[in-house]
């Protein structure tokens, strides 16, 4: 299995377990636009490519992890993991 493909089949399980979030094509590609058009605060820099983001979907406020380079959800954090600038009010 390709990596992108496996990071797509892992935040659908996360989106599922912690969001109830059916991650459709559509879903996924809308999350993905808006960290892209800055819609996203961008939290703490995991790696060079890889960063915590906090996004909005349909009115939901969402933490995810976000792969720069690939352009990809990795995994969808629950709030409570979350602390610092990423859980200020916007």
């Amino acid at each position: 299995m390709e990596k992108i493909k496996a990071m797509r089949l892992h935040a659908n399980r996360r989106a599922k377990e912690r969001y109830c979030i059916d991650l459709t094509d559509e879903v996924y590609t809308e999350i993905i636009a808006n960290i892209k058009m800055k819609r996203g605060v961008p939290g703490k820099k995991i790696t060079c490519r890889v960063w915590q983001v906090r996004t909005h979907y349909k009115g939901r406020r969402l933490y995810v992890v976000y792969d720069r380079k690939r352009e990809a959800l990795i995994t969808f954090l629950k709030p409570e993991w979350v602390c610092g600038k990423l859980k200020e009010e916007i």
